[in-house]
C-alpha cells in the first residue's frame, strides 16, 4: 500500500527522515479561474498535487485550468492530483474532474476524489473515510468496494477523538482537540479497550450522572486501518499531518 501523508510547506520539517510520500497542500483554485501555488519548496516536488477545498470559485474554465494543472504536475515530478471536495457535488466540479481525469490518465498521473464524486467521476479513485462512529469498518470498505470496485478505492484515514453522550441515536459526537482529550484522559484515567468493529480504541465515564463514551485513535488503530486496507488489497491510504503530527515516529514508514 502507498500511504500519503497530506502537509502543508510548515510540517515539511516534521516529516524528514518519516519516509512519507507526500500530497503538497500548497494549491488553490483561484477566483480567477487559475491554479495558485501559495509558497515554493524544493522539497514540493514528487508526490501529489493536494487542491484545497476552501473558498472555490465556479469553475468555467476547466480546459486552462487542466493545463496548468497538468504542467505543474510535470515541472514538478508529481504523480497525480488529490482533491477532495468534500460532501457537497456540483455540475462545474464534475465537469472539471472528468476532463482533469482524463487527462491524467493520458499522462499517466492519478486523480483522487472525495466520495461524493465517486459515481459522477468513474476514471478516478476515490477517498473512503474511515470515522465511524458504528457499524464496522471492514463491512464499510466491503460496501464501497462493491459501489465503486476494489481497484479504485482509497482509504481517508481520518483520526478521530469524540465524546458520545449515552445514549447517542444519532451517532454525533462532541470532537475533542489534542488538549481537552489529553485532559480528560488524565482526569478519568479509564480503562481502554479496543473495538475491532470500528478499528478505534474507547473508554466511558460518567459525569453529572450521565454516561458518555469516547471513541479515539492512536498510533496502534491508525496501523491497525492501514494493514485492514492491506489484507483488502487496497492500493492507496491517506493521513493528514495536522490530526497525527504527535505519532510521526511511531507512524514512520520504513
Amino acid at each position: 500500500m502507498q500511504l500519503y501523508m497530506t502537509a502543508t510547506p510548515q510540517q515539511y520539517s516534521l516529516l524528514c527522515g518519516t519516509g512519507f510520500r507526500l500530497s503538497h497542500l500548497v494549491y488553490q483554485i483561484g477566483q480567477d479561474q487559475h491554479l495558485h501555488r501559495s509558497s515554493v519548496s524544493r522539497q514540493t516536488q514528487i508526490g501529489l498535487l493536494a487542491l484545497h477545498s476552501s473558498d472555490l470559485p465556479v469553475i468555467k474554465e476547466t480546459n486552462t485550468l487542466c493545463r496548468e494543472i497538468l504542467r505543474e504536475c510535470a515541472n514538478r515530478g508529481f504523480e497525480g492530483v488529490a482533491a477532495d471536495f468534500g460532501d457537497h457535488i456540483s455540475p462545474d466540479k464534475i465537469s472539471f474532474f472528468n476532463e482533469l481525469s482524463t487527462a491524467l490518465q493520458h499522462n499517466k498521473k492519478k486523480l483522487f476524489v472525495s466520495a461524493a464524486y465517486g459515481k459522477q467521476v468513474p476514471t478516478a479513485y476515490v477517498l473512503i473515510n474511515t470515522a465511524l462512529s458504528g457499524g464496522t469498518l471492514s463491512t464499510m470498505l466491503s460496501d464501497a468496494c462493491n459501489v465503486f470496485g476494489k481497484q479504485r478505492i482509497a482509504l481517508d484515514i481520518e483520526r478521530v477523538r469524540m465524546d458520545f453522550l449515552l445514549p447517542s441515536p444519532s451517532g454525533e459526537g462532541t470532537l475533542l482537540n489534542e488538549a481537552e482529550f489529553e485532559t480528560l484522559l488524565q482526569k478519568m484515567a479509564p480503562t481502554v479497550y479496543f473495538s475491532h468493529e470500528l478499528c478505534a480504541k474507547y473508554f466511558t465515564y460518567r459525569k453529572d450522572g450521565h454516561s458518555h463514551f469516547v471513541l479515539f485513535d492512536d498510533a496502534d488503530t491508525i496501523r491497525y486501518k492501514i494493514k485492514l486496507g492491506q489484507q483488502m488489497d487496497i492500493r492507496y491510504a491517506f493521513l493528514l499531518c495536522s490530526e497525527v503530527s504527535d505519532l510521526l515516529n511511531e507512524l514512520k514508514q520504513h
